[in-house]
């Protein structure tokens, strides 16, 4: 009878997921260059690793990549563009409604600056954003800047503090103004996925609901996800496939609204323009006086989102900001407004 130690262990399942895809993809390069320089040729050693790895350590996923990595020694344009269209192609856009571009060139329209209701300056841009008393956004740069500035797509400003309460009389459309509700009308439409490490924001991400969607259902490899106030259904080809990774969305019964808390402007009674900053300028744009404001159209209103995986995983809504979506150029001494 043998030693304990020499009988032959049970063999792990050897599987390969489009998490070791994404993952061989990222890194491919950065391995293929260490690997390079050691005393082995690349290619014996990604071979001779896979099956180390499971026999030593036993990790089906580790010896996948490594398995690939040696394949795609050998032929790495083929090896790549295979994961690329068969395994990492994202959501399948051509099928339902298309997403709307944000990194189009913006036409703003020049003009003299006229008196001022709220302005607020980005000081690491050097831009300053304000609202005239013609009730339109303007956009210059500060004084002192002598060369033309890139913006866009970016964040524009917050709605500052209020209440944020669960909603249930939705109507079709939210407009500023009036209400700030979270209701999503498609899987293009976009929000802005925040990533958080101990509490604090390190990453925004501006992305579709089917993107956002892609990456944690498929690469995260987290099956399940809910949006918080709305319902979800798989996107049907008409000989009844699925679309890959499109979803019709459904307004649930109940999703939540944000109500900014009212604000005097400092200089109301002076008629003085009121300087604020950016995450509360919106919070400005409620009062009453600027009743006749609408947003421009290359300005939306999105919604802040952090995917919770405490189960049922959730992609859950935080808070309102308004974006410029698309981009453009800013030239020293000129003064537009957005359309």
């Amino acid at each position: 009878m043998g030693q304990p130690w020499a009988m032959e262990a049970e063999e792990p399942e050897r599987t390969f997921s489009v998490n070791d895809a994404r993952a061989f993809l990222v890194t491919r390069a950065k391995v293929k260059d260490y690997w390079a320089v050691g005393d082995f040729p690349y290619q014996s050693l990604a071979r001779w690793s896979s099956g180390v790895v499971m026999r030593y350590v036993g990790d089906a996923r580790i010896a996948a990549i490594a398995a690939i990595a040696a394949i795609a020694a050998i032929a790495p344009d083929k090896v790549t563009k295979a994961l690329s269209n068969q395994v990492l192609r994202g959501p399948d856009y051509s099928k339902g409604p298309v997403p709307r571009k944000t990194d189009g060139e913006l036409t703003l329209r020049e003009g003299d600056l006229p008196e001022l209701h709220v302005t607020c300056c980005f000081a690491k841009l050097n831009v300053t954003l304000a609202l005239g008393k013609d009730l339109k956004l303007w956009l210059y740069l500060n004084d002192g800047v002598t060369e033309a500035k890139g913006l866009g797509p970016c964040e524009l400003f917050g709605f500052g503090v209020g209440d944020f309460v669960e909603c249930t009389d939705v109507p079709p459309e939210d407009t500023i103004g009036e209400r700030l509700i979270f209701s999503l009308q498609s899987d293009v439409d976009y929000i802005v996925e925040v990533q958080t490490v101990e509490g604090k924001t390190v990453d925004k991400r501006l992305d579709t609901v089917a993107g956002v969607l892609y990456r944690i259902g498929v690469v995260d490899g987290v099956p399940g996800v809910t949006i918080q106030g709305h319902e979800l259904q798989p996107m049907m080809n008409a000989d009844g496939t699925k679309v890959d990774y499109r979803h019709n969305l459904k307004q649930s019964l109940t999703t939540w609204e944000f109500t900014p808390d009212a604000v005097r402007p400092s200089g109301a009674d002076t008629g003085a323009d009121t300087a604020v900053k950016s995450n509360t300028f919106g919070q400005h744009l409620f009062q009453n006086e600027y009743s006749g404001f609408k947003l421009p159209a290359c300005v939306s209103v999105l919604w802040e989102c952090a995917f919770e995986a405490t189960p049922p995983p959730s992609i859950n809504v935080k808070k309102p900001m308004a974006w410029l979506l698309g981009k453009t150029n800013l030239q020293p001494g000129s003064f537009y407004y957005l359309v």
